[in-house]
């Protein structure tokens, strides 16, 4: 039987990635970090905090599915792009899947683990 659990088709981004991004929740400020690496090279990296107060470090991809918004009436200070937008409705339609399908998910996975071995 094959997998019918939606795919996650993005490039750009892990849905792990995506999901540790969502999790964070309303962002209410963002420090920007940058440090030397070597004298031609540079890293940089963005902390936000959210409106309990826990900061989280944004991985590199970002800037793929947020954009900045600074000061307006949207909650926060990122707005969900396009490509955001379209990847949220994917994670929802996975989770919606795998609620309806727990019990089948978690047979396939067993069998699926037992006859690859």
């Amino acid at each position: 039987m094959p997998d019918t659990r939606p795919k996650w088709l993005y490039s750009e981004m892990s849905e792990s990635e995506f999901r540790k991004i969502i999790n964070i929740g309303t962002i209410t400020k963002v420090e920007s970090h940058w440090d030397y690496i070597t004298v031609d090279t540079a890293r940089e990296w963005l902390t936000v905090t959210n409106s309990a107060g826990i900061e989280s470090v944004l991985p590199d991809e970002w800037k793929y599915v947020f954009s900045f918004v600074g000061r307006s009436s949207i909650p926060g200070l990122f707005d969900l792009t396009n490509l955001g937008r379209r990847m949220l409705k994917t994670i929802e339609e996975i989770d919606t899947w795998e609620e309806n399908n727990a019990a089948e998910r978690a047979e396939y996975d067993r069998l699926k683990i037992k006859f690859n071995d």
